[in-house]
């Protein structure tokens, strides 16, 4: 977890597994800002993360260079935040959405039953639900996004393939896309401030 350990008071990452309908989903949990009152309403982000840190330890997807500048953002600004990093199984590169013949062996359904689940235990509204995704992670947005049209208000993605264009007629998501960019690059650059900025409306 040394991307979360930079400091003495990086956050906790809480290991968690959700029983999904048709597969388990491995996933870390970040609480971030004291309990939302009055007009303040809490903030839920899903973050997928890249090809390498595919496995089954629920561990390695915590060195994500996002989830640094995620958690430092959502730090500096206040609020009540809640992050959620599934660990997608390594082997194939379809491994969060499954096939097109069998989509069910993907982890996207439960990883969406996972956010609706998470939505109603910290009475987070529809317009602060966001994903960011990058690499296979992004390319995971676009069935995600897909099945899931009214799950999200606005998405984050970098070093994705190209936005489906029945994705573009289908989903009323806010959608930032860096296409394009090759693995290196999303590995090593991260979000800037700006990205988080403009994923959460400050």
């Amino acid at each position: 977890l040394e991307l979360l350990s930079h400091n003495a008071e990086s956050p906790e990452a809480t290991r968690h597994v959700f029983k999904g309908r048709t597969s388990d989903v491995l996933y870390r949990q970040i609480v971030l800002g004291a309990e939302a009152d009055g007009d303040e309403q809490t903030a839920l982000v899903l973050a997928l993360h890249d090809r390498p840190r595919s496995g089954s330890c629920n561990v390695r997807q915590m060195t994500m260079p996002m989830l640094r500048t995620l958690t430092s953002y959502a730090q500096a600004h206040g609020g009540r935040v809640v992050i959620l990093v599934p660990q997608c199984p390594g082997g194939r590169e379809n491994a969060w959405a499954g096939t097109k013949k069998r989509p069910e062996d993907g982890l996207l359904d439960g990883v969406a039953a996972l956010v609706r689940a998470k939505k109603d235990e910290f009475h987070v509204p529809p317009s602060r639900t966001f994903v960011a995704g990058a690499e296979v992670g992004g390319d995971a947005c676009w069935p995600l996004l897909t099945h899931h049209p009214d799950l999200f208000a606005r998405a984050l993605v970098a070093g994705a393939r190209p936005m489906p264009e029945t994705l573009q007629q289908k989903v009323s998501t806010d959608i930032r896309v860096y296409p394009g960019l090759n693995h290196k690059t999303v590995v090593e650059s991260a979000f800037p401030d700006a990205d988080w900025n403009w994923l959460f409306g400050d």
